[in-house]
């Protein structure tokens, strides 16, 4: 016998030692996950407790499937046949897909390569001529700009004023999937605005 054949002899694990080699790199994936959607959250959505307690099983529970395959992928490139190695690289990078397209619809999470993708837009309205809304300006130029908003509201602030908010935007535009949506609103009072404000929503 070779030295070859002796180190793959050496290296041969028992059906024990590699349940315990596939556990390890479940938690280790796991705790992966956990760490990177924890710091997507703290840096989008800004976690408070109570968002915290109630949705940290949720999405944990999210991850586990993709954890758990993840595991068994990575415990296969260790087989010494090329075929096992492509079959875990693509079952990890199969994992991680299902993960994303999952993880992020159910939790109204930040869509960062199309931010708005679940939103809905007010006809006539744009971007550009949104950012050319100024505090001071009359109404009738703001319908000139981006037409009638998707509705308005009466508000009341805490010293009792009242003013208007007209609503530019709507959740309920992607048909797959539930994300955050971009706010687009603005507050006029007695015919003139007050300000022009940009939200994400996360309901």
């Amino acid at each position: 016998m070779d030295e070859k054949e002796n180190k793959v002899t050496a290296e041969r694990l028992t059906g024990k030692q590699r349940c315990w080699r596939g556990l390890k790199y479940f938690l280790w994936v796991f705790a992966a996950i956990f760490v990177l959607v924890t710091a997507f959250w703290w840096c989008t959505a800004g976690i408070n407790r109570l968002f915290w307690e109630t949705n940290c099983m949720f999405w944990g529970i999210y991850s586990l499937p993709a954890a758990v395959l993840t595991g068994l992928a990575v415990l296969a490139l260790g087989r010494r046949r090329r075929w096992h190695r492509f079959a875990a690289g693509g079952v990890a990078i199969a994992a991680f897909v299902v993960w994303l397209r999952t993880i992020w619809p159910a939790f109204e999470c930040y869509c960062p390569w199309n931010p708005a993708i679940d939103t809905q837009f007010a006809p006539g309205y744009s971007e550009e001529a949104f950012s050319a809304v100024r505090p001071g300006m009359a109404e009738a130029e703001v319908v000139a700009l981006l037409g009638e908003p998707f509705y308005k509201q009466d508000v009341h602030d805490g010293d009792g004023n009242a003013y208007d908010l007209w609503y530019y935007t709507a959740d309920g535009k992607c048909e797959h999937g539930d994300y955050a949506w971009l706010g687009r609103e603005i507050a006029i009072r007695d015919g003139v605005v007050l300000y022009a404000g940009r939200l994400v929503h996360y309901d």
